[in-house]
Formats: structure tokens, C-alpha cells, sequence
């Protein structure tokens, strides 16, 4: 591969090569030690082919996709599938000085890798929302509701479903307790055959409800393994007057928790009415953020920011509502894309959709400068590097 010199003030290092469209690429760069790259400094491969079909040439390249590199200890990498029609790539590194104040040594002794790999196939991963809603013949007790969410989990076990997502509250809906009474702990024995549910049908599940933690009340959202094991909880940040007034406590962190399906960040509810709030979590890496909710008003506000949370942060967003609410919101599955994939308002049914990880949305010209061409990474970085612009 030709070491080119740069093109441009901001390019540091450039590497140029033939490449086939539909092969994958193992790519990395490693920077000499000594030297110390930013965050001003990123990595990443344009993909080219020649306007008449012919083999392009250095002075003729023309990129067609670009893909970000990621950073790693020492340099930055990635796995990637050359689009089809490209017949070279090159991989550059480039600098914008006023992003960051970290130099960069003169040192000349940079690496570049590239091999051919085997194409990693996609994940595949079966997800559902739960529209849960509470039965005109049900007892108003938390036992009957805790019954029917028992049932619908095993249903999604029935539909070979490995995410499920349930609502916010469904636990104590219109039944006559106060949250004191009706809050339980993540260990409480009451809880068990929840869990005992989502073991048996073998999947991930989400819902939030109201925990008893020592002297606080929170709503908390879990994230319960196929083992029933709870792998993560989160504490609702953003709470309703009516909630403080209740005397609910808000939590203090997000939580995103790799498995196996990807990354799972959780939100609940309010929460989602804050752009900061999904941003937090897609800054930590979350592919999927689980949504549950109580409901929504009758305008379909909600219908605009639930497509804007998954596409400004390329993310998968699923939403689960409590009917008993009213409103107009469904529970929905939404793609990075902004497209809905699924969605259900039938009492206690589910909406399922087949989600293709990681997600991979690319734009040539959507970029801020001429590298973060990513859609999921122009919306991150325009965000968090946004008073260095000013």
C-alpha cells in the first residue's frame, strides 16, 4: 500500500490501495508511541470507484461511502464490507486543530494494516413491544396485574421473541395503594415469578415499576437475562410533578449493559421528552434503547420524538405503553432510520420486528468536515464537540 503525502491541511497520514466491492477489510492504524492524537484526530476509509468503470486512478479517486474508524488503545480499527463497485480505498487520518489542543509528533513511523477477512454476518435479533393493559373482569390487586404481564411474557417466549419490552407501572395501574405500599425491592419474593417468567421463555425483558430501595421510592426500569437474573436497573431521572409529589425519588446515572443481542441502554417515559436523555446513552455505545411508559397525550408529539431519538443517535427505539392511560401512542419498534417497523394498540398484544445489528446507516455528504460521515456519528459529535465551533 503507497504512504501518499497529504492532500490537505487537515490530513495527517494517508494510505492508498485496490480493494474489491463486496470483500470485508481488516483495517488499523497504529500510531508511533511518543506521539499523542486527540480527539481532534480520527481515522477513517474512503471507498472509491472510477466514473467510466475503469481503474481509478490516485489523482482520479472518487469516494463513494466512508466509514469512521474506531479508536483503541494506540491507534484506531475496524472491520468493514467495501460497497459494491468500489475498486480502491484509502485510509486516512485527519486532524482539525480547533476541536482539540493536543500536538501531534512529526514522528513518521505510522502503521497501516489491511487484511482480508471472512464477512461477519449480521445479528439478528427478534424483538417485541407489549401494549399492556389492565382487563374490565381483572381485581383491581397488583396479583392480577402481575398475572397478566406473567402471560404476556410467556406469549413472547411462544414467538421465538429474545427482546421483550413492557411498560412503565403496570404492576400497581388502578390499584387503590399508594406508592409507599406498593413499591417493591429488586429482591423482594413477590417479584420472583416475574422473573421465574422471563427464565422460562428463554428471553431478555424490560419493565419498569416502582422499587422500594432502603428509605426511597424510585420508578426503575430492569433489564432481566434469559437466566432471570437482573443484569441492570435504571432509575428514572426526569419525573413528573405528580410523581415528586408522591414522594418518588429520582436516580442519578444511565446504565447501557452489553449481551448478546448489542448494546441496551434504558429510558422511562419522561425521560424521552429530553434529546439529552438518549444522547447520554448513545454516547456510551447503546444500539438498542428500551422505552417503557406509561402513555402519552392525545397530540402525536410523541409520534415526531421517538422517530427523532432514533435517528439523531442511530439507535433502535422500543417503545412499550400502559393503555390504561389513554392517549394515542402504541407501543412501537422504531429503526435508526426513523421508520417504523412494528407497532400494536390491542390490549396486552405485542408488535415484533427482526432488528439487523450493528447498524450501519452511511451518507457522503452528511458530515461535519469532510470525515464524520456516519449518520450516528454526525449527530454525536456535532452534539458533544459544539463549543469548540462557536
Amino acid at each position: 500500500m503507497a504512504d501518499r503525502p497529504p492532500d490537505s491541511n487537515y490530513v495527517l497520514r494517508a494510505w492508498q490501495q485496490d480493494a474489491e466491492g463486496g470483500q470485508t477489510y481488516r483495517l488499523t492504524v497504529q500510531f508511533p508511541r511518543g506521539d499523542n492524537p486527540g480527539r481532534e484526530t480520527v481515522a477513517l476509509v474512503e471507498w472509491g470507484a472510477a466514473a467510466d468503470g475503469a481503474a481509478p486512478k490516485p489523482e482520479t479517486f472518487m469516494a463513494h461511502k466512508r466509514v469512521y474508524l474506531q479508536r483503541g488503545a494506540g491507534g484506531w480499527s475496524g472491520t468493514c464490507t467495501a460497497p459494491v463497485g468500489t475498486r480502491q480505498m484509502r485510509l486516512l487520518v485527519y486532524r482539525w486543530p480547533w476541536v482539540g489542543s493536543a500536538a501531534v509528533g512529526h514522528n513518521e513511523n505510522w502503521a497501516f494494516t489491511c487484511q482480508r477477512v471472512p464477512a461477519l454476518p449480521p445479528r439478528i435479533t427478534r424483538a417485541a413491544v407489549a401494549y399492556q393493559q389492565t382487563t374490565p373482569d381483572s381485581p383491581a390487586t397488583m396479583e392480577a396485574r402481575r398475572a397478566v404481564m406473567i402471560a404476556t411474557i410467556h406469549q413472547a417466549g411462544t414467538r421465538n421473541v429474545g427482546l421483550l419490552v413492557l411498560s412503565e407501572n403496570f404492576l400497581d395501574r388502578n390499584v387503590a395503594l399508594p406508592v409507599q405500599a406498593s413499591a417493591r425491592a429488586l429482591d423482594d419474593p413477590w417479584m420472583e415469578p416475574i422473573y421465574d417468567a422471563v427464565r422460562e421463555a428463554k428471553l431478555y425483558a424490560v419493565f419498569a415499576f416502582n422499587e422500594r430501595r432502603g428509605a426511597h421510592r424510585h420508578t426503575t426500569a430492569v433489564l432481566v437475562t434469559p437466566q432471570g437474573r437482573v443484569l441492570e436497573t435504571y432509575r428514572k431521572r426526569h419525573l413528573t410533578q405528580a410523581e415528586l409529589e408522591s414522594g418518588v425519588t429520582p436516580g442519578d446515572n444511565w446504565m447501557v449493559s452489553d449481551t448478546p443481542l448489542g448494546r441496551i441502554g434504558l429510558l422511562i417515559c419522561w425521560d424521552g421528552w429530553f434529546p439529552g436523555s438518549a444522547a447520554a446513552l448513545a454516547r456510551r455505545g447503546a444500539e438498542l434503547i428500551c422505552f417503557p411508559l406509561a402513555g402519552d397525550g392525545e397530540k402525536k408529539h410523541w409520534d415526531y420524538t421517538w422517530r427523532a431519538r432514533a435517528l439523531d443517535h442511530q439507535v433502535y427505539w422500543l417503545a412499550s405503553v400502559t393503555g390504561d392511560c389513554g392517549g394515542e401512542a402504541p407501543s412501537r419498534i422504531i429503526a435508526p432510520t426513523g421508520e417504523v417497523l412494528a407497532e400494536t394498540r390491542e390490549p396486552n398484544g405485542l408488535a415484533c420486528a427482526d432488528l439487523r445489528l450493528p447498524v450501519v446507516e452511511e451518507s457522503y455528504w452528511l458530515s461535519v468536515g469532510p470525515f464524520w460521515s456516519e449518520i450516528r456519528n454526525v449527530y454525536q459529535h456535532s452534539e458533544i464537540e459544539s463549543t469548540h465551533w462557536l
